[in-house]
């Protein structure tokens, strides 16, 4: 418990804190993690519209994480089967893939959060491009046939 709150702990809660000192601790964390450096190291986003979600630990199937275009929009995102990927989403042109996992694709999104628009889309901004260049220059990026 907090010291001096005599309320009991609620009992949805797996910590000795009753509802109103559990949602202070919340609050005080998110606004620590929205402004640390250290939220991509400890795979830790912040949701514009759900507040702070840590992200899985799960996710280390190898497959590809791609950047494909649509208008004037990049989509970041994983796939295990990038043959069927393509097949689904129909993009204007995917501009590189590389070799990853679910956890490289989430660190992506961290990485370039700031470009965010919705999804796993971000804004076609030089930071993001600059990136892309890179991974294209030194990865294999032809399409599946």
């Amino acid at each position: 418990m907090f010291p001096l709150c005599e309320q009991a702990a609620h009992e949805a809660i797996d910590l000795p804190l009753c509802g109103r000192h559990a949602r202070h601790v919340y609050l005080t964390v998110k606004e620590l993690i929205e402004r640390s450096p250290l939220a991509e190291r400890y795979s830790i986003t912040v949701n514009k519209n759900n507040g702070v979600r840590p992200r899985p630990l799960a996710g280390q199937r190898r497959g590809t994480v791609y950047f494909m275009r649509f208008g004037d929009l990049i989509k970041i995102g994983y796939s295990a089967d990038l043959r069927q990927r393509l097949k689904a989403l129909r993009p204007d042109s995917v501009l590189a893939t590389m070799p990853g996992t679910m956890q490289d694709e989430r660190a992506l999104h961290a990485r370039f959060g700031p470009l965010w628009d919705h999804g796993e889309y971000f804004r076609a901004e030089p930071e993001l491009m600059a990136y892309i260049d890179e991974v294209r220059a030194t990865q294999d990026t032809r399409q599946p046939a």
